[in-house]
């Protein structure tokens, strides 16, 4: 008993000195999230975005045209787990001709979706309704 009693204390000592001192007390996702933002230019590749954003999306969507009444319009297609070989797959067998998206949600008030056209390079970046913006608070 008193052998386990150590352990927990040795246990909560470690876990908040990782906290304090490794860096997750200073963590700000919304800021992580601005600053992933501002460095993803047109033009660059998913990988390039990845890295950038420091982990890949959960999903990605693809971009569907349709024509309705003689129009052309585009929509979000279905979500697709992301995976990595899969996406450089059907890029290279040119099976997204009208791009894709990546949604990120860096937190409840940071969230932007990247907009890549048919051979996998950035188009334009996009803010995501959050919860901040639904709530209205500062």
């Amino acid at each position: 008993m008193k052998g386990l009693l150590i352990l927990l204390v040795i246990f909560v000592i470690g876990g908040v000195c990782l906290y304090y001192f490794g860096g997750y007390a200073s963590f700000d996702p919304t800021k992580a999230g601005q600053e992933a933002k501002k460095a993803i230019l047109p033009g660059m590749t998913w990988n390039q975005v990845i890295a950038t954003c420091k982990n890949p999306p959960p999903t990605y969507r693809t971009i569907i045209v349709q024509t309705r009444n003689g129009r052309e319009f585009t929509k979000p297609g279905p979500e697709n787990r992301f995976d990595e070989k899969q996406l450089a797959d059907r890029l290279a067998r040119n099976e997204l001709p009208h791009g894709f998206t990546f949604p990120y949600r860096f937190s409840d008030s940071m969230a932007f979706e990247v907009f890549f056209d048919g051979a996998g390079a950035v188009e334009h970046v996009q803010d995501m309704v959050t919860m901040r913006d639904l709530l209205q608070y500062d």
